[in-house]
């Protein structure tokens, strides 16, 4: 490591390197190149003031030496200058400048440029040689120039004390763009050096390579250098721009003990006092440290942390809460060197003291997720270990600092077990005593910070959890962040599920409203087939039985039966029902919904219509009995029903075989059982009533079904009007009208009025027969329409079974 050298004089051709005579290089070490030349004799060139000798009694050689430091082009220059009188061919303003250079900032260290200036190796004297070695790094400097006697000389001098903020903050304003140059007066040229020296220690090392100076130069206006060093006797012999009252110059007067006003800056206070307080060595790291944390920190963090990290906790304002931004930030900004050789002062400053606010708990969580997503997951782990301790003592902050960590993009990896079992522990205690809506929160966070939650360290939690959940369903939404989310949702279903079983309104509402359709499809059968079973509570009652058809036994939840049947009442949808019979069974309840139903069925003055329809019940009873033939238990009163039933189909069956016969038995026997014939079979029913012979049966049977007759015959005048026998069906019930009398007669009249409002092609086709339109007059006046005399019976658009 190595500084170029060059010598610059007045000189003969035979001394001249370049083989010229006048002002050349007389001698320059190997790599001194012919760049260094050209801009050491352009810019850097010293020239005596003229005005000096004159006020000297024209002694040359007592004009001040000059000196500057200038980066150029990547190469850093180091000049001296003294002046020599005449030249050789006896003309004033001969001058020395010796001129040194590197390439490289490594070899001024470790001292300033201003320090180099008091160097050992500099002679400002020509050299035996053309060529002269260069000189060899690191430089012995001047003694009273070392770093230690800078600070003592600071120590010793109270005004400088005061003034060095001031100072400081005038060199860093220099070094901005634009910024002003620093003129500084002194006769002794060590002083002002001395001043920049002490300067630029306290200001980065990067800044302190571009702070250019040059020193008692005739016209300190001249070139572009940040800080000026100015002769009080230069500047009157050769007046220029008052730099004390120009906006463009800063100003120190070291002889007067007077500076200009500026603005301290944070950065110049900050390094001078800890220089006062902690010596310039300390300060020095500090400063280097600021410079690399403020980028990254702000100004105010980066100076606490600063401190934090050179001096601890109790030289800093940083707190727990600034060390936990700023090791947020670090790992943001990828800092790993930084993170790494300061992770334990890091650590300590955040968890030195237990924590019992909303703010340092959040910083913490910021920070370990920072960490975390950076991979610094020992950092983080030796965070997160006291704060969850701190969580455990602090419950209601859980939430504030799970918020930090869900986000995590990577979870905690612990490599000391004890302590991940440790952190678990302090967890679930937090989980324990959380407040409710802080719960999903948590679980998130319970997977990024890498814990392990069992037995009564995650149930009491899960159970609250999930309690809050049922009732809240937009909770779920991210469930696949939480902890043992699997578990957690299926005690989710067990509880909904167990809810629409006991059909809870609130909840049933909820999930028919598709609010937890977020969990259908997800492997939870109980749900899923109520998720089936309301699909079908949903479609139109008409279209209910077709989609339960398809469907095999205990395909759907059994409490879903009450919400795929609709409001429990008559006349029933026979088809549907007899479908949910195939499809759920016939418990205890439900069976006791049907005998209830069918008892007031029976116990009606007439069967139960609804715009116009009647109950087919033989549906429902084909059902029950296929119930009953596959071994199904039933109640012992639906067993007695459905034994009845069997009778009453025989004896109906056995009174229309015997339907021609004047003396019809069966006919005559069932009568007690007429109005289940009518539930059973309503066309079948009135086809009795018009076609048996036994009149006297007859009349019994119609007599016991009351207003059912009526109805009975007209689901058999239906009928047979929908096969194409409205002709035949009308006129045979005409005839049979002719022979009855009371209750019947006038049933039948009813019935075959309305037959013949809704078929007029009967009386059409009758006027060959007088007897029968004799019967039809007589029906007409006897039982008027709605214009003269309502027809009580609604007739029904019966749509009967077609046996």
């Amino acid at each position: 490591m190595n500084l170029e050298v060059g010598t610059f004089t007045d000189v003969r051709a035979e001394e001249a390197v370049t083989g010229f005579d006048g002002f050349q290089f007389q001698s320059v070490s190997a790599d001194f190149i012919g760049e260094d030349m050209a801009l050491v004799q352009g810019e850097l060139n010293f020239v005596p003031a003229p005005a000096w000798a004159a006020a000297h009694g024209g002694d040359e050689t007592s004009h001040p030496m000059q000196c500057s430091y200038a980066e150029r082009a990547g190469r850093y220059y180091l000049t001296k200058s003294r002046a020599l009188g005449r030249t050789i061919s006896g003309r004033p303003g001969n001058q020395l400048t010796e001129a040194a250079v590197t390439a490289s900032a490594d070899d001024l260290a470790p001292y300033s440029p201003a320090q180099l200036m008091s160097a050992k190796e500099w002679t400002l004297a020509k050299a035996p040689e053309k060529q002269r070695p260069a000189w060899v790094t690191p430089l012995e400097i001047d003694e009273s120039f070392e770093d230690a006697a800078l600070e003592d000389h600071v120590r010793d001098d109270a005004w400088l004390q005061q003034a060095l903020p001031v100072i400081v903050t005038m060199l860093e304003s220099s070094l901005e763009e634009g910024g002003n140059r620093v003129f500084v007066q002194h006769s002794d040229l060590d002083e002002v050096l001395r001043l920049i020296a002490i300067g630029s220690l306290l200001l980065d090392p990067a800044a302190v390579r571009r702070l250019s100076f040059r020193a008692f130069h005739q016209n300190p206006w001249n070139g572009d250098f940040r800080v000026v060093g100015v002769h009080p006797e230069l500047s009157t012999l050769i007046p220029t721009a008052d730099w004390k009252n120009t906006p463009a110059a800063s100003w120190i007067d070291l002889e007067a003990r007077e500076i200009g006003e500026i603005e301290v800056s944070d950065s110049a206070d900050a390094a001078v006092r800890w220089m006062l307080e902690y010596g310039l060595f300390r300060a020095r790291g500090a400063i280097q440290m600021r410079q690399q944390l403020v980028p990254l920190l702000g100004a105010v963090d980066g100076t606490q942390v600063a401190e934090l990290l050179s001096w601890g906790m109790e030289a800093s304002a940083a707190g727990s809460s600034g060390a936990a931004r700023a090791v947020a930030r670090l790992a943001v900004e990828r800092q790993s060197d930084l993170l790494e050789t300061y992770q334990d002062e890091f650590v300590d400053a955040i968890t030195m003291r237990k924590v019992d606010d909303e703010k340092t708990f959040a910083a913490a969580a910021d920070t370990v997720r920072a960490l975390l997503d950076a991979g610094h997951f020992d950092m983080a782990a030796e965070i997160t270990l006291p704060m969850l301790e701190s969580l455990a003592a602090e419950p209601r902050f859980s939430g504030t600092f799970a918020l930090g960590i869900a986000s995590a993009t990577v979870p905690m990896a612990w490599s000391d077990a004890e302590a991940q079992e440790q952190a678990s522990l302090a967890w679930g205690t937090a989980l324990r005593d959380a407040p409710p809506v802080e719960l999903a929160a948590l679980f998130s966070a319970t997977g990024r910070l890498g814990l392990v939650l069992e037995g009564g360290l995650l149930e009491p939690a899960a159970d609250r959890l999930v309690e809050q959940w049922i009732d809240e369903p937009t909770l779920g939404t991210g469930r696949e962040a939480w902890y043992a989310s699997r578990a957690i949702e299926g005690r989710l279903v067990d509880l909904l599920v167990a809810s629409l079983d006991a059909g809870d309104p609130v909840r049933t509402r909820a999930f028919f409203a598709g609010e937890w359709d977020s969990l259908l499809g997800c492997g939870h059968q109980a749900l899923d087939a109520w998720g089936q079973a309301r699909d079908i509570a949903q479609v139109p009652i008409a279209e209910r039985a077709s989609e339960l058809k398809i469907l095999p036994r205990g395909a759907l939840p059994g409490p879903s039966r009450r919400l795929i049947l609709g409001e429990q009442r008559l006349p029933l949808d026979a088809k549907l029902w007899a479908s949910a019979i195939q499809v759920f069974g016939v418990d205890e309840s439900f069976s006791e919904e049907l005998l209830t139903l069918f008892r007031q069925e029976v116990n009606s003055p007439r069967l139960a219509r609804h715009d116009g329809s009647v109950t087919q019940w033989r549906t429902v009873v084909d059902a029950l009995m296929e119930e009953e033939r596959s071994g199904a238990e039933l109640l012992q009163d639906l067993h007695e029903l459905l034994g009845t039933f069997h009778r009453v189909r025989s004896a109906r069956a056995d009174a229309l075989h015997s339907v021609d016969a004047y003396q019809n038995a069966a006919l005559a026997s069932g009568r007690r059982t007429a109005r289940l014939s009518a539930m059973d079979d309503l066309p079948g029913t009135g086809r009795l009533i018009l076609e048996a012979r036994d009149r006297g049966a007859v009349a019994e049977f119609a007599a016991e079904l009351g207003a059912v007759a009526g109805q009975s015959v007209d689901a058999f005048l239906e009928l047979q009007a929908e096969m194409g026998r409205a002709v035949a069906a009308g006129q045979a019930a005409l005839r049979v009208y002719a022979v009855s009398d009371g209750e019947l007669r006038r049933s039948l009249g009813e019935s075959v009025r309305g037959l013949l409002e809704r078929h007029r092609e009967i009386e059409r086709k009758s006027r060959k027969h007088e007897d029968i339109m004799a019967l039809i007059e007589q029906v007409k006046q006897e039982h008027k329409t709605e214009g003269g005399g309502t027809v009580k019976r609604i007739f029904s658009k019966f749509k009967g079974q077609k046996r």
